[in-house]
């Protein structure tokens, strides 16, 4: 098989004039079948026809010509017993004498009384011989011999040429075919082509380099036994009236192919003007042109139809999609402001944070909020920064993309909203637990971590609902505590009080680390989990530097691996006391 790169690209034009011309030849050669078939049919017809015509009338002519020939056969009879005592020539001229008067018709006798003798040869052109002994048993020396006419009998048949000979039963013909310049074209038989024609049906023989139509009668004569009356018509004589149909094939085949040839450019221009339209109006679509404002060539073609509407479809599709895009780009824009932009820690403390979404908009979020104690104080309200400590947050949500990232939007509304209203992290947990449980849908919920920082004394309250496992990493003894969820995710229905905030003690050179599960399900390219081992080889290996440098060895090795589902978002909060 050709290969597709090497194949000719042809038009629709040259496609279908190249299968016209196939379908016209295949036609054509039908047709010539059907026509040499029919015309063999017509000329056995036509042969049958003129042979079954002319075959009574020429034995007739034919057994005329005989009959005086069997009128001397019993006159010679007659006369050799009445002068049986003559002398033999006497005998010999009575005998004649009576087979002229019997048969005038007869152009030649001849009679032998001597026994062993034969009558003299006679030599007359184009007669029919015939011998016989005349007389009784006793006279067996009386032969006699005759020589009849033989009749044409062309002008016996039905006005066509014939070819006609007689044969005997000992294979003796006698042409009996009209010669001069009026006699057909092309020879007789020879005589082992004409003994195969039958006396049933026409029956084509080959000789000579021609073709000949014959048919045979039994003449059942005394003095011919076993002849027969042969009959020929040259097969160039029956076609010669009959119509040439190879040119009618060959008239009909050239009018086929102008009328297929007019109605492929009908059909081409049917198919290529909506074609060029929509070539057209996709060339304009690859240049950004969505509207389509270009006038389409109507068609009655089904397909071409269908593709002009498909086409139409996928040109509103697009514009949907770049709608889409453009509001996607939009809410990713508006997240992404929405994240802290500075990371300002109060005095004696580090951050570092990342979040890296997996679509145009992401379902994890961090937050980062500077919050004073005032009058010393554990409820933290809003301040400048960089203030006393830092009120943190970092939520995951179910899912991708704009469905995952309206409810942890939703969640930091509500952080910052409970800390400028001076609430604990328990009832901030709880009543956004409440909020979500209303406002998502069955399936969906929430994993967020919040922490309460205060710079002053080194504490960090944390409150984990279903993020984990969280990490603290203690300096000193370059050791980690793996710390799990404090309650289950938020939005699923949690029935009892939420607990109260763990408290951690931060020493100098200590860390405490929260990463979404996206870090954590990470692969490595033998497809080992990079899990929670890979995070705190990471943090061991960069914990005397700043958070900004962990975070971004976390977000390096994050990049570099493949997330398990392909897809996922990647957030990190590293949170560093300064040594």
């Amino acid at each position: 098989m050709i290969p597709a790169r090497q194949r000719r690209q042809v038009s629709i034009r040259e496609d279908l004039l190249g299968n016209l011309v196939l379908l016209v030849l295949l036609a054509t050669g039908v047709m010539l079948g059907v026509a040499t078939a029919t015309d063999r049919a017509m000329v056995r017809h036509l042969a049958s026809i003129t042979l079954a015509t002319a075959l009574p009338a020429a034995s007739e002519v034919v057994r005329a010509a005989l009959a005086p020939a069997t009128a001397a056969w019993n006159a010679s009879a007659a006369a050799a017993a009445m002068h049986a005592d003559d002398s033999p020539a006497a005998r010999r001229r009575r005998i004649e004498q009576a087979i002229r008067a019997a048969a005038p018709g007869i152009a030649a006798v001849a009679v032998s009384t001597t026994r062993g003798a034969a009558p003299p040869a006679l030599e007359v052109p184009g007669a029919l011989r015939l011998e016989w002994r005349a007389g009784a048993a006793a006279d067996a020396a009386v032969r006699v011999e005759v020589a009849v006419a033989l009749p044409t009998l062309a002008d016996a048949a039905t006005g066509v040429p014939l070819h006609s000979m007689l044969l005997d039963a000992s294979g003796n013909a006698w042409p009996l075919s009209r010669t001069g310049p009026d006699a057909p074209i092309g020879i007789a038989p020879d005589r082992a082509s004409a003994a195969r024609i039958d006396t049933d049906a026409p029956r084509r023989v080959v000789s000579g380099g021609h073709a000949w139509w014959g048919r045979s009668a039994s003449l059942d004569e005394p003095l011919l036994p076993g002849a027969r009356l042969i009959l020929l018509l040259p097969e160039a004589t029956l076609r010669a009236a009959l119509p040439p149909l190879e040119g009618a094939v060959g008239v009909v085949a050239l009018a086929l192919l102008a009328v297929g040839a007019l109605r492929v450019l009908a059909l081409t221009r049917a198919y290529t003007r909506p074609l060029d339209a929509l070539v057209a109006e996709s060339v304009s679509l690859s240049r950004g042109d969505l509207e389509g404002h270009r006038d389409r060539a109507p068609t009655h073609v089904l397909e071409l139809g269908r593709l002009e509407r498909a086409h139409r479809a996928m040109r509103a599709g697009l514009r949907s999609l770049l709608r889409l895009e453009s509001d996607l780009r939009i809410a990713r824009q508006i997240q992404q402001a929405a994240l802290p932009q500075f990371l300002d820690a109060p005095a004696g403390f580090e951050l570092g944070a990342f979040s890296d979404p997996a679509t145009e908009t992401g379902g994890d979020v961090y937050d980062v909020m500077p919050v004073a104690f005032p009058d010393g104080s554990e409820h933290p309200v809003a301040s400048a920064p960089p203030g006393d400590g830092l009120a943190l947050m970092l939520a995951d949500a179910t899912g991708h993309g704009v469905g995952a990232a309206l409810p942890v939007t939703q969640l930091r509304a509500m952080l910052r909203m409970g800390v400028r209203l001076g609430a604990d992290l328990g009832t901030v947990v709880a009543e956004a637990d409440h909020q979500l449980c209303e406002d998502l849908p069955n399936g969906r919920f929430v994993t967020a971590w919040l922490g309460l920082l205060d710079a002053r004394s080194g504490i960090l309250r944390t409150l984990s609902a279903g993020q984990a496992p969280l990490l603290r990493y203690r300096a000193a003894e370059r050791a980690f505590d793996i710390i799990p969820a404090d309650a289950p995710p938020l939005g699923v229905g949690f029935d009892g009080p939420f607990p109260q905030a763990s408290t951690w003690m931060l020493e100098p050179g200590d860390l405490f680390v929260v990463v979404s599960d996206g870090v954590l399900e990470r692969r490595t390219t033998s497809g080992a989990a990079f899990g929670i081992e890979g995070v705190m080889a990471i943090i061991d290996r960069h914990h005397a530097s700043h958070a900004r440098e962990v975070a971004a060895a976390l977000r390096a090795a994050a990049r570099e691996l493949h997330d398990a589902d392909d897809a996922d978002d990647c957030t990190a909060l590293v949170i560093r006391r300064a040594p």
